[in-house]
């Protein structure tokens, strides 16, 4: 990361910056699905604040803000949305889940470390600095852009951790059945449409 609060926080990044617009429109596109199809499972409250709150945050990150953090937060991240995809595919086709047993097995394994390394792990580490950072700057006069927009974030950062780590106790108990054979954790995280 750079080495300045001022290059973290408010330095310009050209891939942030296409992540940012990226992730609004993916977002935004989700929410619209999810009111217009008015289907029960799009329209968790968790996935509804997930969406909202991460297009708001990478509006803000339009400004330039905390572009050193977008690509870690936003970007390598969501590699493990990849094996999500072919997860959440085949559930829509099970006669093909059905044929391809390993498939689904080797997915929702890949799926289930990948978020709990990235999602959880890299997310937790790097937010420790992104709020250090934050506090610096809504707490000394004049550091920051616009205080509500430091404060939000820092916020928003919180609840995206949170929903994680509540996540991630979905995707345990899913991992702990498949390994044990169990019916119960079944519930396991299956998709976000994140």
């Amino acid at each position: 990361p750079p080495a300045t609060i001022q290059e973290r926080m408010y330095g310009y990044d050209a891939s942030a910056e296409k992540i940012a617009m990226i992730q609004i429109a993916q977002q935004t596109f989700s929410t619209i699905v999810a009111f217009g199809t008015r289907d029960k499972y799009f329209l968790k409250v968790e996935l509804i604040g997930h969406h909202v709150i991460t297009a708001t945050v990478m509006a803000i990150g339009l400004q330039p803000f905390a572009h050193a953090y977008i690509g870690i937060f936003f970007g390598l991240t969501e590699l493990s949305t990849l094996p999500l995809n072919v997860i959440d595919t085949l559930k829509q086709f099970k006669n093909v889940a059905k044929a391809f047993p390993l498939v689904t097995m080797v997915c929702n394994f890949t799926f289930g470390i990948a978020f709990l390394v990235l999602r959880v792990g890299l997310t937790s580490y790097v937010s420790v600095g992104f709020q250090r950072d934050c506090y610096q700057l809504y707490s000394t006069t004049g550091a920051a852009h616009s205080v509500p927009a430091v404060v939000f974030s820092s916020m928003a950062n919180l609840f995206i951790c949170a929903l994680q780590l509540y996540w991630a106790r979905l995707i345990i108990n899913g991992l702990v059945s498949t390994l044990t054979g169990s019916k119960k954790g079944k519930k396991g995280k299956n998709s976000k449409a994140a």
